[in-house]
This record gives structure tokens, C-alpha cells and sequence, in this order.
């Protein structure tokens, strides 16, 4: 931090190290320091929105990382893992089209990312949809062994 200041991946990288530390007002603080800086720079990066957003969802404030997961998104719109995290926060909220949408989103970008499978399986077991949810939990069982 010393050495560069204005260093969004350092200051995204002790976010992280706070949060692993328990520390989860300093981690907040960090996160959106490094939102600050990465506004600033010519290059953009999704990992300070990422980990904001995954810190709300770790203390209990899932409905506050949605912007944070859609700024992850604008910025790499190719993340299946932020677009799995965000869908799990819709479906909480009763927004089970967008959560699906981004579920098989997700599955396009990494077709083998068993967490999508299994959560596109849920819900759609949920709809009633057994046959495209035995399908899901089937995918999701083949690849959950390779990763």
C-alpha cells in the first residue's frame, strides 16, 4: 500500500485480508476504498463489487450486494460465479425469471460450474419443471466430481 496507493488489486487484497481476519467493518471500508480507486483508473476490474457484494451476503445484507453483483457484471460480464452468487440473492428476493436467466448465463460461460447446475436444478424443481431439474441435478453430479 506504501508503494502504491492507488492500487486496486492491494487494496481489494486487504479487504480480504481483514475479512479473513474477522475484521468485517475494516474489510467493508477496504472494499470500498478500492471501488474508489478502480473508478479512477483507466482499466477496470469486478473484484472490489465481487467481494463487496460477497461480504454483504457473508454478514446477512444480501439485499445490499445486488448493485455491487450488477457492477461485478457490468464490468466482466463473462463471470459465471458472480452471476450464481446474484441469482441465489434474486431468488431469495421472489425474482426466480432473472435468477434463472443468470443461472443459465452462468452454465454458457463455464458449462461444467456445478453450483449453477445445482442451483438452476433447484429452481427448477421448484417451478415444477421435474424433468429440466433431473437433468440439472444430473449435470451437477457429473461435474461436482471434477472440480
Amino acid at each position: 500500500m506504501e508503494l502504491d496507493p492507488s492500487s486496486v488489486r492491494t487494496t481489494t487484497q486487504l479487504g480480504q485480508t481483514y475479512e479473513a481476519l474477522g475484521r468485517m467493518t475494516d474489510a467493508g471500508q477496504a472494499y470500498r476504498k478500492a471501488i474508489e480507486l478502480e473508478k479512477q483508473q483507466p482499466k477496470k476490474s469486478e473484484w472490489p463489487y465481487y467481494d463487496l457484494a460477497l461480504l454483504y451476503v457473508n454478514t446477512g445484507h444480501a439485499a445490499e450486494s445486488v448493485p455491487y453483483f450488477r457492477e461485478a457484471l457490468a464490468r466482466n460480464p463473462a463471470f459465471p460465479e458472480a452471476k450464481v452468487k446474484l441469482a441465489v440473492v434474486l431468488v431469495k428476493q421472489n425474482l426466480s425469471n432473472e435468477a434463472q436467466k443468470l443461472l443459465e448465463e452462468a452454465i454458457e460461460d463455464d458449462p461444467q460450474n456445478s453450483e449453477a447446475h445445482y442451483r438452476l436444478a433447484l429452481l427448477l424443481a421448484k417451478a415444477g419443471k421435474r424433468d429440466e431439474a433431473q437433468r440439472q441435478f444430473a449435470l451437477f453430479e457429473k461435474y461436482r466430481k471434477k472440480r
